[in-house]
């Protein structure tokens, strides 16, 4: 079962690496798969920047905490199962990226970066929700165009960056946030 999983992740992976390939979509999904390194963060920055500066520092508090235990778990999770990326197990990728990292591929950092910081821009700004979160699912989708990660390695990481971007916000509404305060408790 394991073998057929595997297969069916590799086939995945190369009709979205090779069958989608095309030069003028490589510097597109190059320039998003970028943003998934911490540029997305800065996005997520922006959106939340009309919050007033008290309580935009308590959203970068509450991500912050979040981020910690998710990279953490992340960290944990790549060392555990050690899978290399597609351009160290199969012969025929193609490699739009400008550098293959050394790291291990299971999940991947950049899809749980950006589905960490859109999903809690979705919670946070509901106007923003569809964009936020398309932007995310355009990040990580970009990274198995890229050739950098099997398709599973952007789900574990999607999967992962959204329960830690819900649990960002779950912070911020439970302790941070002074409008769902109880009248004299600051």
């Amino acid at each position: 079962m394991f073998d057929l999983l595997m297969r069916l992740d590799a086939g995945l992976f190369r009709l979205i690496n090779q069958g989608l390939g095309c030069d003028p979509l490589d510097a597109v999904f190059a320039e998003l798969s970028s943003l998934g390194t911490w540029t997305i963060a800065l996005v997520a920055l922006a959106w939340l920047a009309d919050s007033g500066r008290r309580l935009f520092w308590r959203h970068v508090l509450a991500m912050t905490l979040a981020l910690a235990l998710v990279g953490s778990i992340n960290t944990v999770i790549k060392v555990a199962v050690g899978r290399s990326r597609p351009v160290k197990t199969l012969t025929d990728v193609r490699i739009v990226d400008r550098v293959v990292p050394e790291s291990r591929s299971f999940p991947s950092g950049h899809a749980l970066t950006g589905f960490f910081f859109m999903t809690y821009v979705a919670l946070a700004r509901r106007r923003a929700r569809v964009w936020a979160l398309l932007l995310a699912a355009a990040v990580a989708f970009s990274r198995v165009y890229v050739g950098m990660h099997f398709p599973s390695d952007i789900l574990a990481g999607s999967l992962l960056g959204a329960l830690g971007g819900w649990l960002g916000w779950a912070v911020f509404t439970r302790w941070l946030d002074p409008a769902r305060q109880p009248a004299g408790s600051n």
